[in-house]
C-alpha cells in the first residue's frame, strides 16, 4: 500500500511538472522574456498574438515581430525572427477598452450599473473626455443640475430634493415660525438646519457629479469603440425541436445558430 501511495505521489508530481512546463517562451531582442501561450504568428501582418502564462484567461496581447528574437515552444521547437530596424512596442488588444469586462456594457446604461465596471482613475488616460469634471460646479446653482445634464435624472432629482427643496422648506418654515408664531428658538433652529442641509447636499452633489462625469466618460469612450467595430458572424450547430406529422408531436432536428 505504501508503495502504491508513493508511486501515485511521484506520478502526480511528474504530471504537475509537465503541466507547469507546458508553456511557450517569447525572447525579445532586448533580452526580456515572456512566458506565454502563443495563439497566432502572422508573418504577413508582422505580429504575434499571445496570452500570458500566469493569466491564461486574461487579455489577448499582440506584439510586433520586430521586437522578438525567437519563440521557444513548449514542444521544444524554436522559431527565430529576422531583425527589423524599426521595433514596435507591444500592445494589449483589449486595452483600448476601460471596462473590466467590455462584453457587459450595452447602450443606455446608467451610473448605478457602470460604477462597478470602471476605475475612475482611468479618466486621466482619456485624451478628450465627453464630460469634464468642471460640469459638477453647476450644482452650486441648482443641486443635481450636473447630473441632469449627464443623463442621470434619478440622481439629479435626489440631490435637487435633498439639497434644494427640503432646505428651502425648512428655512422658510423657520422664518415663518420665528416671525409669525414668535417661536424664535425653534424658528432659528429650523432655519440653520435648512442652511446646513443645503450646504451639505450641495457638496455631496458636486462630489457625486465628478464621479459620474468620470465613469460615464469612460463608458461613452468604450461604447464608441464597440459601435465602431465591424459585425462578426458565428455559426454553430444545434438541436432544435421540429414539428412532425406523427403522434409524437416534436422530435429533435438539426439546425444552425447564427450569432452576430
Amino acid at each position: 500500500m505504501r508503495y502504491l501511495v508513493s508511486l501515485s505521489v511521484i506520478l502526480s508530481l511528474f504530471l504537475s511538472a509537465s503541466v507547469l512546463s507546458a508553456q511557450d517562451l517569447i525572447v525579445n531582442r532586448d533580452g526580456s522574456q515572456v512566458e506565454a501561450y502563443v495563439e497566432e504568428v502572422s508573418h504577413s501582418e508582422g505580429f504575434v498574438r499571445y496570452r500570458r502564462f500566469d493569466n491564461p484567461t486574461g487579455p489577448n496581447y499582440k506584439i510586433s515581430i520586430a521586437t522578438i528574437a525567437r519563440i521557444e515552444y513548449e514542444n521544444g521547437t524554436i522559431e527565430r525572427f529576422s531583425s527589423d530596424p524599426i521595433p514596435l512596442q507591444a500592445s494589449v488588444e483589449t486595452g483600448d477598452f476601460f471596462a473590466r469586462n467590455p462584453s457587459w456594457i450595452q447602450e443606455g446604461m446608467r451610473y448605478r450599473d457602470l460604477k462597478s465596471l470602471y476605475n475612475r482613475r482611468d479618466y486621466a488616460n482619456l485624451n478628450d473626455p465627453y464630460y469634464g469634471i468642471g460640469r459638477s460646479w453647476l450644482n452650486l446653482l441648482v443641486p443635481g443640475l450636473a447630473q441632469y445634464t449627464m443623463g442621470e435624472p434619478g440622481l439629479g432629482t435626489r440631490y435637487l430634493l435633498l439639497g434644494g427643496v427640503a432646505p428651502l422648506v425648512l428655512t422658510t418654515s423657520g422664518y415663518v415660525i420665528a416671525e409669525e408664531v414668535e417661536e424664535y428658538e425653534l424658528g432659528i433652529i429650523m432655519s440653520l438646519t435648512g442652511v446646513a442641509m443645503s450646504l451639505t447636499f450641495k457638496i455631496l452633489s458636486i462630489s457625486n457629479a465628478q464621479r459620474v462625469a468620470k465613469v460615464k466618460s469612460l463608458y461613452l469612450h468604450d461604447m464608441g469603440l464597440k459601435q465602431s467595430q465591424p459585425y462578426s458572424f458565428q455559426f454553430s450547430p444545434m438541436l432544435i425541436p421540429t414539428l412532425q406529422s406523427t403522434k409524437v408531436g416534436f422530435a429533435p432536428g438539426v439546425g444552425m445558430r447564427v450569432t452576430f
